[in-house]
């Protein structure tokens, strides 16, 4: 699998909408419709035979979202604990 967490960014959403923060529905929106898309560039990669470049590209793309990670980590976190 590409990305791993869809079903839980989905419920992420569901949260965000229930809790009224829509600046949060959007940011998860948003994460989740470039999922998609990566998810079909990883189809026409593979079928190209560029898995090595593939993969040297999502290291960098995870790389540079590290900083993001991290507080969506921090948020859910203090999410689950009020639960």
């Amino acid at each position: 699998m590409l990305l791993h967490g869809l079903p839980r960014m989905t419920k992420d959403i569901d949260i965000a909408i229930e809790e009224k923060r829509p600046d949060d529905v959007i940011r998860w929106y948003d994460k989740r419709k470039a999922a998609s898309h990566l998810r079909k560039a990883q189809r026409v990669i593979k079928e190209l035979d560029k898995e090595k470049e593939w993969q040297e590209y999502l290291s960098a793309l995870r790389k540079a979202n590290e900083r993001n990670d991290d507080a969506s980590k921090s948020w859910t976190v203090y999410r689950d604990a009020g639960s």
